[in-house]
């Protein structure tokens, strides 16, 4: 029972008195008929009945693979042990006659000594050809028949005829009749890399537009070749032509490549709205055609388009934009390309379309300057053989070089 129901004062059922008797505590009970068949909780019993105990699990039974019927251990004999078949060893392998004849040889370079370095032959004495080389032999000559071809140029008098070329005479003959009235658009489309040879190519065709006081139109789409304009502009001045807008007309460097080509072949006036200094030069004397009497609106006013292009791609971008909108209207204008070399070959199929001529390389403006000065024109004749007599000089050099070389492989082969 607990603790607040024991020691309760209960009144005797036969008292007569009406006096309470009071009982005395009865003697504790270890059960009870009430709670007799119960299961009281641990706090409700007077002793906890004690926890059964639980069997200790050996490693053996938590092994998964006991569990899962393997065999048991005590279910083999430990005497009952198999003994496991023994294997012969593998048969000796044989030896070839090859590997003995090794071993021995092993057997006898161990047993030996090392033997000592013999000496090194001594270097045979070398020619004075052979410690000059040929190859410098050969550099040295020639750098001495090219001085000697500069400082006299006459030594070659048959050398001296200058170069005729179909298309410089056509190009020639375009520029030649052109006028204080014509317009000349010129774009600079190279830079400092190819100075040698398209420099020749702008005095000698540019030169002559000059000297024939043609208007000129000068545009850009190269950074490079937009400083390379400010050059011409002291030749200009020098030759008496008036200010920006009057004689000439300097619009400087236009972005974006073959966009503002296309831009230049589709509407020129839009290229004309800003010049080199951000002026409009739309309303310039140049383009209203006051002292021609002819304005430029477009690619068709004018007279001629000249381009020095230093690579492909420049001449492939004024052929695919600018081309085909100069040759449309009644009045096609020709281009003329100032290339080097190199690039020549590259372009030839562009240069077969009509009205399109191109000039290349230094032979280019030697043919060019001789058409318009004559064969007698101060340096002509000088040029022509200092150019000749060096390719000339440089062949046979080169051919003194392979033969050269080919006699003194002959010689090692044969040693």
């Amino acid at each position: 029972m607990p603790d607040w129901l024991r020691g309760a004062d209960i009144a005797a059922p036969g008292a007569e008195d009406g006096h309470s008797q009071i009982s005395q505590p009865a003697a504790p009970q270890t059960s009870s008929d009430l709670f007799g068949g119960i299961d009281l909780p641990e706090w409700l019993r007077t002793e906890p009945e004690p926890k059964p105990e639980t069997a200790p699990v050996s490693p053996r039974d938590l092994d998964w693979l006991t569990r899962l019927g393997g065999v048991a251990d005590d279910e083999v004999s430990v005497g009952a042990t198999v003994a496991a078949p023994k294997l012969a060893p593998p048969p000796v392998p044989k030896r070839t006659t090859e590997q003995l004849k090794a071993l021995s040889l092993l057997k006898h370079l161990a047993a030996e000594p090392i033997p000592a370095a013999a000496p090194l032959p001594a270097p045979q004495q070398e020619s004075a050809l052979q410690r000059i080389g040929v190859d410098r032999l050969l550099s040295i000559a020639l750098l001495a028949l090219v001085v000697i071809a500069a400082i006299f140029p006459g030594v070659a008098p048959f050398l001296e005829t200058p170069p005729v070329m179909p298309a410089v005479s056509q190009a020639h003959e375009q520029i030649a009749t052109l006028g204080e009235n014509d317009v000349v658009l010129v774009g600079y489309e190279w830079d400092a890399r190819r100075v040698g040879e398209l420099r020749p190519l702008e005095r000698a065709v540019i030169g002559q537009l000059i000297a024939q006081n043609v208007k000129l139109v000068l545009v850009s789409t190269d950074p490079q070749g937009t400083l390379l304009q400010f050059d011409l502009l002291d030749a200009l001045r020098d030759a008496g032509y008036r200010q920006q807008g009057e004689g000439y007309l300097l619009l400087g460097y236009k972005p974006g490549g073959e966009i503002a080509l296309r831009t230049l072949g589709r509407d020129f006036q839009v290229m004309l709205r800003s010049d080199y200094r951000g002026d409009d030069a739309t309303g310039s004397a140049l383009i209203a055609g006051i002292d021609t009497g002819r304005p430029i609106t477009s690619l068709n006013d004018l007279s001629l388009i000249i381009v020095l292009a230093d690579d492909t791609p420049d001449v492939q971008g004024w052929m695919e934009q600018v081309y085909p909108q100069a040759q449309q209207g009644d009045r096609p204008v020709s281009l003329v390309f100032l290339l080097p070399e190199e690039a020549a070959p590259i372009v030839q199929p562009y240069m077969r379309q009509p009205g399109v001529v191109a000039i290349a390389g230094q032979r280019g403006a030697l043919a060019y300057t001789a058409l318009s000065q004559g064969s007698s024109g101060s340096g002509i004749a000088e040029a022509v053989t200092q150019q000749r007599l060096t390719t000339l000089l440089f062949v046979v050099t080169l051919l003194f070089g392979l033969a050269f070389s080919g006699v003194g492989a002959m010689r090692r082969r044969r040693s």
